[in-house]
């Protein structure tokens, strides 16, 4: 007798497959084997990753990035005011000197931060242990072979002067090759951490001067005086990260550290120094050099070998602060490939997006109050190396930026792009996006560009040349093209009014299915199929769905139906009309121990899927 299973929810994310058998799990019922390209929203539903927008091709400017020395780069976000933000990317260009590309408003302006009158050395930055903080119009920058210094922005973020640091009464375990590694700020003072001879090192600066550190040998020490200390532990502990709270939180290559003043309380003082400062290792992880991040009052950091993201929170019950991997349940998305940079979009849905050593990029939604850790794993068609949010006052949100490795006729191009909007409703006017109000535009595709009635021959994708890209024109799917070496591609109708051209990517959502009883119990293992799916989408223009089975050999055999939402009724010479309720479908084919199915859209068009009821019959 055919038997209805009905999954509500996506919220569980993408599981590892070491989790295929446990149904009884908590999460099990609304997780999946697999969202790929798709985004589990604290909703419930899942819903197609929107496109990234291409911002700029860094190669192809004027000050192209060294591609000789492979140094990297540094994204910082920044907030000048209430209306203004920018992101920073400071990297080493091909003539030798470093410079900071500000991004405001997806605009591009360049600012020299290496030359003959900063004293800043291009030679010294190596960019995978680097930090900042930033300080009103200052950012400041430690490296362990740069003598710190700060960059000056401007009230409208579009230009950045550096300045080396004079600090007074400096630190005398500073110097050349020996400069801290980290840094912070703290209870008004500025905050360094970790130089080459003192590794598990802490130096602050006097209260309200972050350039005076007040050597407390020097003379009268006093509650404002500057101050600093060792965090002594029973080995090798190098400092990878600070970061102010309530108290200072420190992360380091063996522990996780809280520092406070004496008595667990009140501010850190030179005094609270001279008694013995009050610092202790509250969990015993490890920590790599990535800045932590804060997610609804609990810090967030990578752990030491880039494979797990764990939660740091006071726990009442244990007086002490505790360590809960969130990653452990998806752990088959970083065992092999570790992360390299991680940054929290809180607004509007609260993702947690890491790129990968691989080039990956992932995504872990993630609302602690309502109990949402939502795994889910994307391609961006190349190589995805770094990725930071910035706030948006014009926006309204945090956007998503991303440097891409993409290959322009054979060689790699460093870019600049940014994701799109996650919608629950793919035609909600997006209004910074070029005229939004004439027609509801999609943007499905990677690396896209936006075209406005751009004739019959498009121009301007010099940076997917010699690429095939997916095509958009006024809510319908046009034939590919192939971008010629000049970056052109041509329509096949010259009166499109709005066009989104990009490279195509797949979305698939692969759920994991509850358990079937049957007269002998739960029917795990036994042959079984479905039969049929209704899928309750929101507001979806075509896609694919199936079943996939494994033969006797071993080999997966799919079945697949593409979704056909154009009726009898509808006129040929209009776009099909987004579709939003239940859909139903037969299977008709195949049986297996294990029965899955999946839902796919390879179109540049939306989709959201809210719910899916299937049928099964167990033999």
């Amino acid at each position: 007798m055919p038997k209805r299973r009905i999954k509500k929810s996506f919220t569980g994310g993408e599981l590892d497959p070491l989790m295929g058998a446990r149904l009884d799990f908590t999460k099990y019922k609304n997780g999946s084997k697999k969202l790929y390209n798709m985004v589990a929203l604290a909703s419930g539903s899942a819903t197609r990753r929107p496109g990234s927008k291409f911002i700029y091709d860094l190669t192809a400017g004027p000050h192209p990035p060294n591609t000789t020395l492979n140094v990297g780069q540094l994204m910082i976000p920044v907030v000048i005011s209430a209306t203004v933000s920018a992101l920073l990317v400071m990297y080493t260009a091909a003539d030798g000197k470093v410079y900071v590309a500000a991004f405001v408003n997806d605009a591009v302006h360049y600012s020299v931060i290496s030359d003959a009158t900063t004293g800043i050395d291009p030679d010294n930055f190596t960019y995978y242990n680097i930090d900042y903080a930033q300080y009103g119009y200052l950012v400041y920058i430690a490296q362990p072979n740069q003598a710190p210094f700060y960059i000056h922005g401007a009230a409208d973020a579009t230009s950045w002067t550096p300045h080396l640091i004079a600090f007074e009464d400096q630190p005398v375990e500073w110097g050349h090759n020996n400069w801290p590694e980290t840094v912070t700020f703290h209870q008004q003072r500025s905050v360094w951490g970790c130089n080459q001879s003192w590794p598990q090192r802490i130096w602050a600066s006097q209260t309200q001067f972050p350039h005076k550190m007040g050597d407390v040998t020097a003379g009268t020490v006093a509650a404002d005086s500057g101050y600093s200390f060792n965090l002594e532990s029973n080995n090798w502990d190098k400092i990878v990260w600070m970061k102010s709270d309530m108290a200072l939180n420190v992360g380091t290559l063996g522990h996780e550290w809280v520092v406070t003043g004496l008595g667990g309380s009140g501010p850190i003082s030179p005094a609270v120094d001279a008694l013995g400062t009050s610092s202790s290792i509250q969990t015993s992880i490890g920590s790599k050099d990535l800045k932590p991040v804060s997610i609804s009052g609990a810090l967030n950091f990578v752990g030491k070998y880039g494979s797990n993201i764990y939660e740091f929170q006071y726990q009442f019950s244990y007086d002490k602060y505790m360590a809960s991997d969130k990653s452990i349940l998806a752990g088959h998305l970083t065992k092999t490939d570790k992360i390299r940079a991680w940054t929290y979009q809180r607004t509007p849905n609260g993702i947690l997006w890491s790129a990968t050593h691989n080039g990956n990029l992932l995504g872990c939604t993630t609302i602690p109050e309502h109990k949402v850790t939502a795994w889910h794993h994307h391609h961006v068609g190349d190589s995805c190396i770094d990725v930071c949010a910035v706030p948006s006052d014009l926006k309204k949100q945090d956007l998503l930026y991303m440097i891409v490795l993409r290959e322009v006729d054979g060689v790699d191009h460093t870019m600049v792009e940014r994701l799109s909007s996650i919608w629950t409703d793919p035609q909600e006017p997006q209004p910074w996006e070029p005229d939004p109000t004439a027609y509801s535009i999609d943007y499905y595709v990677d690396s896209y560009k936006y075209f406005g009635s751009p004739g019959q021959t498009v121009t301007g994708l010099e940076h997917l040349a010699g690429r095939e890209v997916a095509i958009w024109a006024d809510g319908a799917t046009h034939l590919p093209q192939t971008v010629t070496g000049s970056g052109e591609v041509t329509l096949n109708y010259d009166g499109y009014e709005h066009v989104v051209i990009g490279l195509p990517f797949i979305s698939e959502a692969r759920p994991y299915l509850q358990d079937v009883e049957s007269d002998a119990g739960s029917a795990f293992g036994q042959m079984q199929r479905v039969t049929a799916l209704d899928i309750d989408f929101y507001k979806t223009i075509g896609g694919e769905i199936g079943v996939s089975y494994q033969e006797e050999d071993g080999t997966e055999t799919e079945v697949v139906e593409d979704l056909q939402f154009r009726t009898n009724a509808s006129s040929m010479s209009t776009t099909i009309p987004r579709y939003t309720g239940i859909y139903h479908t037969s299977f008709l084919e195949g049986s297996d121990r294990k029965t899955e199915y999946f839902i796919r859209q390879r179109h540049p068009q939306p989709m959201t899927i809210r719910g899916i009821v299937d049928t099964v019959e167990v033999e």
